[in-house]
């Protein structure tokens, strides 16, 4: 897992590696942000993990490949004020802790 100093530098990294689409986690699904698509928990994969600081915080990222090549990330604070989750998505974010890249 690599971490981060900063969210800015987070972005920066994740964008250099070809990870620019940002994903938005939800109930059982994650959404594309700016094409407004979803994708189930079988249509895409988690391909490593990081952390960054934030104004104090330590957020989670994850790298996610989906099943048609959009290649991206997403935020998980995982506070009490972040949205409920699903067993399939919760299960499908813990399993990935070794990177599957470099």
């Amino acid at each position: 897992m690599k971490n981060f100093k900063s969210l800015e530098k987070a972005l920066l990294y994740f964008h250099q590696k070809g990870f620019a689409t940002e994903f938005k986690i939800s109930f059982d699904t994650i959404t594309c942000v700016d094409k407004n698509l979803q994708y189930d928990t079988f249509d895409f994969d988690v391909l490593s993990t990081h952390e960054a600081e934030d104004d104090g915080d330590t957020l989670h990222y994850f790298l996610v490949q989906t099943n048609d090549g959009k290649k991206g990330y997403m935020l998980n604070d995982y506070g009490p004020d972040s949205d409920p989750v699903s067993i399939e998505m919760i299960d499908k974010l813990q399993l990935k802790n070794l990177s599957k890249l470099d």
